[in-house]
C-alpha cells in the first residue's frame, strides 16, 4: 500500500472570535464605539425649514370640466 495517497488532515478554519471561556457567570461584551456624529453640513438650510404648504387653488370651472 505504498501507492496510496497521503491524507493530511485539514485543520478547521481559524474562528473570528476565540471560543467562549468560563468567566464565572459573567458575559463579556466587547463594546463597539458608535461612529462619530457628523452633522449634515452639506445640506441646504431650506431642507430644514418647516413652512406651511401653499393653499390649494380655488376651484374654478363647472363640474363637467373635472376629469374623474
Amino acid at each position: 500500500m505504498q501507492n496510496s495517497p497521503t491524507i493530511i488532515p485539514i485543520p478547521p478554519p481559524f474562528p473570528f472570535l476565540p471560543p467562549p471561556q468560563p468567566t464565572g457567570g459573567q458575559i463579556v461584551v466587547i463594546p463597539i464605539p458608535p461612529p462619530p456624529f457628523r452633522p449634515f453640513a452639506g445640506a441646504p438650510s431650506s431642507e430644514f425649514q418647516i413652512t406651511d404648504p401653499a393653499p390649494p387653488p380655488p376651484f374654478a370651472g363647472d363640474s363637467s370640466s373635472v376629469d374623474l
